[in-house]
């Protein structure tokens, strides 16, 4: 799977979760973005293979965390977001 494969929208909104909510877990992550968990599994995977997140385990739990260019990237995200959104208004 490659990030042209997904929806950008998609794992734009999950990065944007762990970035509001650091050091949550997959579970957390899905109920917020309303994403199955198989596929959240693989999107996670994803961010990870770019270096955009990290994640950690804690028993059998997984913790997900942002890095620093997932943040910068989250940003331009909102950034574009923002515009597109300010055009749909005019």
């Amino acid at each position: 799977m490659t990030m042209n494969s997904l929806k950008i929208d998609m794992w734009a909104d999950i990065l944007e979760v762990i970035e509001e909510f650091p050091q949550d877990n997959l579970t957390g992550i899905q109920q917020k973005t309303k994403c199955t968990y198989s596929h959240l599994v693989d999107i996670i995977q994803l961010l990870k293979d770019h270096k955009l997140i990290t994640t950690s385990k804690r028993g059998r739990t997984t913790i997900v965390d942002i890095t620093k260019t997932g943040r910068k990237l989250v940003a331009s995200v909102r950034i574009i977001k923002e515009i597109i959104g300010g055009q749909q208004n005019e």
